[in-house]
């Protein structure tokens, strides 16, 4: 069984601080789940531009090999 730390946020500066808060626990390859929510089917609307985790896989090189989910 593998538990998968999942990510819910508003704001990419959460995303990040929350993967560096996983990067201490998680096996380097392994994986995160970013839920993603659009205000259509909850009320909340999160952080939605994937094309940002480039950007954090290019700055933290730990998280490289990380393992991303989307849903």
């Amino acid at each position: 069984m593998h538990v998968i730390p999942v990510i819910n946020a508003q704001d990419f500066e959460t995303v990040e601080a929350e993967l560096v808060i996983a990067h201490q626990f998680l096996h380097p390859s392994g994986w995160i789940h970013i839920d993603v929510t659009d205000g259509h089917f909850t009320p909340n609307i999160t952080w939605s531009n994937p094309e940002e985790l480039n950007k954090l896989k290019t700055i933290h090189h730990d998280f490289a090999d990380f393992k991303f989910e989307i849903h």
